[in-house]
């Protein structure tokens, strides 16, 4: 079941307002330590007498590099910079705990910014050995707060305990060569518009989406390459008796909608129209959007082990209009993946710290901020490589 992105906005705008008392006091109390305590580099003279400091300012001056991201709000890379500063801190014996300290604070502080909380506490949690005893008694308020703010988040982690892929499924099946993407602008009972400007944040959000895919997709050594087709919707009357909203019917009216807005395009069923589409525009997959200009729950409709005749869909049900957070560009990645065979990671058990970055899992404010890891990799077919001990059941069809 998809997230609720609309809700899930206000919820993260809250809690980040709600953390920053706590990250202000942390941080002074950090600098307080910093002032008094802290060991500072090496003279250019000692420098030249050993290898471990000259390895140190590097990673400072790298360090510098992503406080400097982080002042221009450019946290994902911030983020990317800082974590290759620690990878390479572990390969130094010499390392202080101050050094070891501050890199994992930023890298934290990071993680707020992008509203990565679970990774943000079990970053904190590994920083603390390293700390002064101030700044743990400061984390420790810190890590208290945060733990009810993923409380918060993972209200729906319990519903399921078992993972269930499903590569190489139904239109499109696997993120991988030519594919297709095929927008379809409804307007349902709801009756809001589809004008140009809509349709062009709406696009322009997608190609932000496909540039995501592309790139994530290029980490597992897959080229994919997209074009697209566009309808728009909005003189159906049957359609526009119709409404999808976030209650139990919303599936039952999507299938009608789906069937209604497939059929006025000349096809007798939806799998059909995407075959039909398949062939016009010589692609390997096809992905079918169904996008409505209201905030409500967006989901998918995947194939599992074979396809019927309404085929897979994804609807997109998301305001146009400026947000804090890229919610649109969120949704429309995390519902195509659906298409793909990803399932979702945000409501299994055993996930709540398992591949915490991957967008089946937590969002982050920016698209960039998020990942996608090996499981989901797996699930929509880029690699044959199932993930190992994954602290759930994994299924695949």
């Amino acid at each position: 079941m998809p997230r609720n992105t609309s809700k899930l906005g206000k919820l993260m705008n809250f809690l980040a307002f709600a953390l920053a008392f706590f990250i202000i006091a942390y941080n002074m109390g950090s600098n307080k330590d910093n002032s008094e305590n802290r060991q500072s580099l090496p003279s250019q003279t000692e420098q030249k007498n050993s290898p471990v400091p000259l390895a140190l300012q590097e990673l400072d001056k790298k360090f510098q590099q992503a406080i400097d991201l982080k002042f221009s709000k450019k946290y994902a890379q911030a983020l990317s910079l800082i974590d290759d500063v620690i990878e390479q801190s572990y390969t130094i014996n010499d390392i202080t705990d101050d050094f070891k300290f501050k890199y994992l604070n930023l890298k934290a502080n990071l993680h707020i910014e992008l509203w990565q909380y679970a990774d943000a506490h079990l970053t904190w949690k590994e920083a603390l050995p390293y700390a002064s005893p101030y700044q743990k008694r400061m984390m420790q308020k810190s890590l208290t707060r945060i733990e009810t703010v993923i409380e918060d988040i993972n209200k729906e982690r319990k519903q399921k305990s078992v993972y269930t892929a499903t590569p190489n499924t139904g239109p499109a099946g696997r993120l991988e060569g030519k594919i297709g993407i095929v927008n379809l602008f409804i307007v349902d009972k709801g009756r809001n518009s589809w004008g140009i400007k809509q349709r062009d944040s709406s696009m322009r959000a997608l190609e932000r989406s496909k540039q995501w895919l592309s790139a994530a997709a290029e980490k597992y050594n897959k080229n994919i390459s997209f074009t697209h087709k566009n309808f728009i919707i909005n003189r159906n009357p049957y359609i526009k008796r119709l409404k999808i909203s976030k209650h139990a019917n919303a599936y039952k009216a999507a299938n009608k909608i789906v069937r209604l807005a497939t059929k006025q395009l000349g096809s007798k069923t939806v799998l059909s129209f995407i075959n039909k589409m398949k062939r016009e525009m010589q692609v390997d997959q096809v992905m079918l959007l169904l996008h409505i200009n209201r905030s409500e729950r967006s989901f998918a409709r995947r194939c599992i082990n074979y396809c019927g005749r309404d085929g897979e869909y994804t609807f997109v049900l998301e305001n146009v209009r400026s947000k804090r957070w890229q919610e649109l560009e969120y949704a429309q990645t995390h519902e195509s993946l659906h298409l793909f065979g990803a399932d979702d990671l945000y409501n299994i058990k055993g996930a709540t710290y398992y591949a915490t970055r991957d967008i089946m899992n937590y969002p982050s404010k920016i698209l960039s901020g998020s990942t996608m890891e090996p499981i989901t990799a797996y699930a929509i077919g880029i690699t044959n490589q199932p993930p190992f001990n994954t602290p759930f059941k994994l299924k695949t069809y």
